[in-house]
């Protein structure tokens, strides 16, 4: 449940993310070696410095030239249309190209160092202006060759995260939304189309074998005039016996169109035992009196139908989720499988991957309709995606919580977090246009690691899921990103 840019930390990794800084240039540097060979890389990093600012064959630094306190990270601007030359020693104007390199990274360098630089256009050079940064205790500049970090170690290049996938976008559908078929409430749901937004899958042999008539596979909702209808499936036929209950409790998600949101507020809750079906209001625990429009049946799956009116105070609910469950109790032990949370009514449009790859039967990402970026919904499911099955693979844990799993966009912030991960509303990001890649993937594999260290474990220390979260995810972003940019990234994200 990372926090915002400013406040988020790692938890115990604190001192392992300082140590990584120092090892990343966070450090004094050491003494000047001219026979190390120079390394450049390209970084993510916008420009700071205008164009238009610039003079004619003109050349301005970022950052400008002064003290520092380890590796800089150098990157020269011009005018529009002009290329810059520099060299690690003074040069004329006049001089020939030879012995000059031209700037196309970004370039890290290791103070003490000076740089002469000019900008050339049309065949016509501009002034020679120098650039010298020197350590924060005063070190005197070296005019010599800058030493410059290879920031791969090994020369790999990193991988980028795949951007795109192959999509099917749904409209919200919100209170006006209704069942385009009737529905038979007999334990059969031949009724029920095999996909769509209102059907959602979970993962299977999560519970133990012995118990594989509570073990959920999948549930749809819908709704009509009168009735709210829910079905659940199961990996076996359901059990009539008076010990295990299948149900389903219901209430406002109260994820706000511009916010996360206070959490799903479940006002009622509808289950059946025992071939029963029994209707309580959850705020006190009370047994509603129902008509005999509500009632549920077992067949090869479980079917139940909640009157409208009998739960008045859904009336005015513009969004509704819906958490299916099935259980099994008796003196000293119970059984339950409990799904993501099922939304009957959205204000969300909702955009999933056609194409498999999670382990999820699918990731879904939910965004207001008029969402100005069309890349967005791509991006998050993309990387989604390949993060999943590569914290698999880094953590030698698997995504035992397998089903649909929800990504709500929203644009402000709640409670100072720009991410979390919720068991009533899934994952919840504020990370939308105005941000790159390098912050969503970090927001999604934090988030994603939680499955393993919290949603699927017995990790109950609140320290320990993040610190594990933090490392899993800066453990990924070293292979998708240059190490100098995720370095830079995570440490204004954790300490500035």
């Amino acid at each position: 449940m990372p926090p915002t840019f400013n406040n988020r930390i790692g938890c115990f990794l604190l001192a392992i993310g300082a140590l990584a800084a120092s090892a990343c240039g966070g450090a004094k540097s050491p003494a000047l070696r001219p026979d190390l060979p120079l390394f450049s890389t390209r970084v993510a990093m916008p420009p700071l410095v205008s164009p238009v600012a610039i003079g004619s064959r003109d050349v301005v630094a970022d950052p400008p030239q002064g003290a520092s306190e380890g590796s800089v990270l150098m990157r020269l601007f011009t005018e529009p249309g002009a290329k810059v030359l520099y060299a690690f020693q003074p040069f004329e104007s006049t001089a020939a190209t030879t012995g000059l390199t031209e700037y196309t990274l970004p370039t890290e360098l290791l103070p003490p160092v000076a740089v002469w630089a000019a900008a050339e256009k049309d065949g016509v050079r501009g002034p020679v202006r120098s650039f010298a940064w020197t350590l924060a205790d005063g070190a005197h500049a070296v005019e010599a060759p800058a030493v410059v970090r290879r920031l791969l170690g090994d020369g790999q290049s990193p991988t980028p995260l795949p951007s795109t996938a192959a999509l099917e976008t749904r409209p919200a559908g919100g209170a006006a939304d209704r069942l385009g078929f009737a529905v038979t409430v007999d334990g059969d749901p031949k009724e029920w189309p095999a996909s769509g937004r209102l059907r959602v899958a979970d993962g299977s042999y999560d519970v133990p074998a012995s118990r594989s008539y509570l073990d959920l596979t999948g549930a749809a909702a819908g709704e009509d005039d009168d009735e709210i209808y829910v079905v659940l499936f199961l990996r076996e036929p359901p059990s009539p016996g008076p010990s295990t209950s299948y149900g389903f409790e219901l209430g406002p998600s109260r994820i706000d169109v511009a916010s996360f949101g206070a959490g799903v507020q479940l006002l009622y809750r509808l289950e059946l035992t025992g071939g029963a079906a029994r209707l309580t209001r959850l705020a006190d625990n009370s047994v509603v009196s129902a008509s005999a429009a509500t009632t549920g049946a077992m067949g090869t799956a479980v079917e139940l139908a909640l009157a409208k009116a009998d739960a008045p105070e859904l009336a005015g609910a513009t969004d509704l989720a819906v958490r299916v469950y099935a259980s099994q109790g008796a003196p000293g032990y119970a059984v339950v499988d409990r799904m993501q949370t099922l939304f009957l009514r959205s204000r969300f449009d909702e955009t999933v991957a056609t194409a498999g790859g999670t382990p999820w039967a699918d990731l879904r990402f939910l965004s207001v309709p008029g969402t100005p970026d069309a890349g967005l919904a791509p991006s998050y499911l993309a990387m989604g995606g390949t993060l999943v099955k590569e914290l698999e693979a880094a953590n030698h844990l698997p995504f035992y919580d397998r089903g649909t799993l929800p990504l709500f966009y929203v644009a402000k912030e709640e409670n100072g977090y720009a991410g979390l991960n919720t068991s009533d509303r899934g994952m919840l990001t504020t990370l939308g246009p105005a941000t790159g890649t390098l912050p969503r993937a970090q927001l999604v594999a934090h988030e994603l690691a939680h499955f393993q260290n919290a949603r699927s474990s017995r990790v109950k220390s609140r320290w320990l899921q993040e610190g594990m979260s933090e490392w899993s995810a800066e453990r990924l972003l070293y292979k998708h990103y240059p190490r100098l940019g995720v370095q830079r990234y995570l440490r204004r994200l954790r300490f500035d």
